[in-house]
């Protein structure tokens, strides 16, 4: 998923915004953090300590792009680039930002932030992490030849400099609320070792990447394994497990069985129509969380059929949301009326019954093929028509969707094909912006913010290759709102602009809400995962989450 819009994506079991399909692209606007912030280290979750020793981990990924954040932000990729690299921030057990590789950090103002460096912190070849270092991995996502995916978090960013041997000033050209969440993302890297190798770092191999993190690669073995090893010199808390195996296993049955015989000790995350089959693994535990996942139809607004309205909300009215949930998803999920999960609204903080309110007032599109059909009557194609929906083959929950909605579309004159595409060909019709025709597409969250879908998923400007709005779909309030909103902390004022951006989004459909998925993982019984979070890569060290059951 390589992203322009706001964010850096990735892909839950399918794609991504970074590089694959949430693919990638972190641009989206949150509150902005306390003046002056200090917190400890990043190894918050799992124990530590040589006497609780997990010899091996085997985890199954179901994407792996590259190990060069810049170049990919798919969930498998992630789970390895986490492990290898540390950033500056990163996030706790309550999801609140605390310090990693800096020890504090001050908003001097709205455009200026201080980073205090950890001291005494080393890559994993011995070499000392500097401020140069820090500054050098902000800038490199602003090289239009490096062409990063997370790019767009760094738009903003005028100067960074080393302004002490332990301190790092960012300024930026404008106050910007998604600030906060930018050096969680972006791992710090030795410029020497990244400089040395070009356009080799971060490929497959066993010394193309270098970080400080609690990991060192030892095998990168392309579309089929990366191997790691802990970092018995890493300067903060080592996780229990000593080597980690993280294996590209792409199909579902494959996965069961490697998990049935023990090869495999767990994964993200996965399909949350075969939980009952995962369920039925002796020895296994399988369990769920809220996933912030918006599952989604996209239509190209440049082409016909798609750029009528009537259309739209003709198909809108012939998806049976409720009807998905319950039958398809065993009930792991909401039938969604917005791009923005309701979950995505915790960080604000708003009143109780504030977010109910929000959701209440937009244009609902309940099951009706009586609404259905008078909507296509209004279009320019009364009599129906003949069209293709894609998916991806790692979500096959999207194409069983699909195949509903192409049985209720016959009943109004719309014939259908449904079209299973590989995970590669659709990460490359999506970022590159080509062949976007008709899509049921899933994206997992970057932020937990409610501006974090529709800040790189809406904006004229990242109608465009290499971002997110692959609908195509331009709306110049939404453009002045999404931007007012990226730029102020008042609570209410943000989400006054954000309700109106939902209520035009619902009229105009953009994009079609199918549902909001949870998450569920299966784990052998022997071991614990503290805190299950669609976050993953994100929330600390996500293999000190593993611990052996009590």
């Amino acid at each position: 998923m390589g992203t322009d819009a706001s964010r850096l994506v990735n892909a839950r079991v399918g794609l991504s915004r970074r590089d694959a399909l949430r693919l990638m692209g972190l641009t989206g606007a949150a509150a902005s953090f306390p003046a002056v912030l200090t917190a400890c280290g990043s190894s918050e979750e799992g124990g530590g300590g040589e006497s609780g020793d997990i010899e091996s981990l085997t985890w199954i990924i179901t994407s792996l792009v590259h190990l060069d954040m810049a170049k990919a932000g798919d969930p498998g990729s992630k789970a390895a680039q986490s492990l290898v690299n540390d950033s500056l921030l990163t996030l706790d057990a309550n999801l609140q930002m605390v310090g990693s590789l800096a020890e504090s950090w001050e908003e001097v103002d709205p455009q200026t932030y201080v980073y205090k460096l950890r001291s005494g912190v080393k890559f994993s070849d011995g070499s000392p992490m500097t401020a140069d270092d820090v500054v050098f991995s902000f800038l490199r996502h602003q090289d239009p030849e490096l062409g990063s995916t997370y790019s767009p978090a760094f738009v903003d960013v005028v100067s960074c400099e080393a302004t002490a041997d332990d301190e790092v000033t960012v300024k930026l050209s404008r106050p910007a609320a998604f600030w906060q969440y930018v050096p969680s993302y972006a791992p710090i890297v030795s410029r020497a070792f990244v400089e040395g190798l070009g356009s080799d770092f971060g490929t497959p191999g066993s010394d193309t990447t270098l970080g400080t993190g609690p990991y060192i690669v030892t095998n990168f073995a392309g579309d089929e394994k990366v191997e790691l090893t802990r970092n018995e010199d890493y300067w903060g808390t080592k996780p229990e497990v000593k080597n980690v195996s993280l294996e590209l296993i792409t199909n579902s049955q494959t996965a069961q069985l490697a998990m049935r015989s023990g090869d495999a000790d767990g994964m993200f995350f996965i399909s949350v129509t075969e939980a009952g089959d995962w369920e039925e693994i002796e020895g296994l535990n399988v369990t769920s969380a809220p996933g912030l996942a918006p599952a989604y139809c996209a239509w190209d607004m440049n082409e016909e059929p798609w750029s009528d309205i009537h259309v739209r909300k003709a198909i809108s009215f012939a998806l049976d949301r409720v009807g998905l949930v319950d039958g398809l998803l065993a009930g792991y999920a909401q039938p969604a009326n917005s791009l923005v999960p309701k979950d995505q609204w915790q960080g604000l903080g708003l009143p109780d019954g504030r977010v109910d309110e929000i959701y209440a007032s937009l244009t609902q599109y309940d099951f009706d093929l009586d609404k259905a059909r008078a909507e296509l009557a209004l279009s320019a194609f009364p009599d129906g028509f003949a069209a293709t929906v894609k998916y991806g083959d790692v979500k096959p929950e999207l194409g069983q969707a699909a195949l509903n909605l192409k049985e209720t579309l016959a009943e109004i004159g719309i014939d259908l094909t449904v079209e299973e595409v590989p995970l590669q060909q659709e990460i490359a019709d999506v970022v590159g912006h080509t062949n976007i025709g008709f899509r049921i597409l899933s994206f997992t969250p970057e932020l937990l913010d409610p501006a974090d879908y529709p800040s790189y998923m809406l904006s004229t400007e990242y109608a465009r290759p290499n971002s997110f709005n692959i609908s195509n779909y331009s709306n110049l309030r939404v453009d002045e709102l999404l931007q007012q909103q990226g730029v102020i902390t008042d609570v209410e004022e943000r989400a006054a602009m954000l309700e109106e951006v939902m209520q035009i989004i619902s009229d105009e459909l953009p994009y079609l809400p199918v549902w909001w998925e949870d998450i569920a993982m299966p784990l052998r019984e022997e071991y614990e995962f503290a805190g299950l979070h669609p976050l993953f890569f994100k929330k600390g060290i996500w293999v000190a989450s593993v611990t052996r059951a009590a």
